[in-house]
């Protein structure tokens, strides 16, 4: 495994051979960067896989990724990366998956902790928020950014554990994507579609404010988890906003937060990335804010994280109706 190096800037320097964004410009280098990014033969399956899922193998430090639109990444070491496209699948598609899974598994591989989270900055913090998938995390970020919280990332987090026994330095890499409903929801404008499949209508957007800087020192995560459906315990038209601690931190991170989980935890090992989620446990405050599925609790639920977050002592943590 290459070490993670702690520093202010990005923990590594890709050279790819297309464009990837303006959120991963920090993290792009024409020449002499710490991974390259090419183009090549990708095979379909490795020899010998020493774990494997539906979509992915890993063995011998190299990793294969497949995806749904026919974009196959191998990435090897930690500092190299081949993919191929077939079936269709275009740059736009190729651009979505690496800074999704592709770069998760790099990082990785690099000693970093990849964290499936969107999150929002003030000043140098960071606070992160994580969810399930489709309960509209990157929405809620962005709405915060309109109340005065600047946008500093929408899918993915890579936090450096080399320090977390003194901060949790996290970094962005990624722009926001939202559904077109959701754009309105959270006040923002439309950059147009993210792949270019009338299938997938998710689209890049501009938030009211946005993080100038990469990197920031990650203070909070807040873990959005709605009723669940059939949930008859306590009153659905209220929403509770709860400090979590101990080993429910430790959970809520492995299952929610942990970006790509399983390919994740055979690149980086169990033992290791228990040692970083207790850590990262200890330093960084977690809660759990609980809403019910009524229109009505999306903007009393943001208005309830922006008071927490604004709020000088952010430990007193309570249940709030929402209205």
């Amino acid at each position: 495994m290459v070490p993670a190096v702690a520093a202010q800037q990005v923990p590594f320097t890709i050279d790819a051979d297309f464009d990837l964004g303006e959120a991963a410009a920090p993290w792009c280098r024409a020449h002499g960067a710490d991974v390259v990014v090419r183009r090549g033969a990708v095979p379909l399956s490795l020899p010998r896989p020493e774990s494997r899922g539906v979509a992915w193998q890993h063995a011998a430090g190299r990793t294969l990724i497949l995806t749904p639109c026919g974009a196959r990444f191998l990435v090897e070491g930690g500092s190299a990366m081949r993919y191929a496209l077939d079936g269709g699948a275009s740059l736009a598609d190729l651009r979505l998956f690496f800074l999704g899974t592709a770069l998760s598994v790099l990082a990785a591989q690099r000693g970093l902790l990849p964290l499936k989270a969107s999150a929002v900055a003030n000043g140098e913090d960071v606070h992160a928020l994580v969810a399930m998938p489709t309960r509209g995390k990157s929405a809620w970020a962005a709405a915060l950014a309109a109340r005065g919280y600047p946008f500093f990332a929408d899918d993915l987090l890579i936090l450096d554990p080399t320090g977390l026994d003194t901060e949790a330095r996290c970094y962005r890499c990624d722009d926001l994507k939202l559904w077109p409903k959701a754009l309105a929801l959270a006040d923002c404008e439309s950059l147009g579609p993210v792949r270019p499949t009338s299938k997938y209508r998710k689209l890049y957007a501009v938030p009211r404010r946005r993080a100038a800087r990469v990197s920031g020192r990650l203070r909070t995560i807040v873990h959005l988890a709605s009723f669940k459906k059939g949930d008859a315990s306590g009153d659905r038209h209220s929403m509770h906003l709860e400090r979590l601690s101990g080993s429910e931190k430790a959970e809520a991170v492995v299952r929610a937060a942990l970006h790509s989980r399983s390919v994740t935890v055979a690149v980086v090992g169990r033992l290791p990335l228990f040692q970083w989620v207790m850590v990262l446990s200890r330093h960084v405050e977690m809660l759990r804010l609980t809403y019910p599925t009524v229109p009505a609790a999306f903007e009393a639920g943001v208005n309830r994280i922006a008071a927490l977050l604004s709020a000088a002592d952010s430990g007193a943590v309570q249940g709030c109706a929402a209205p």
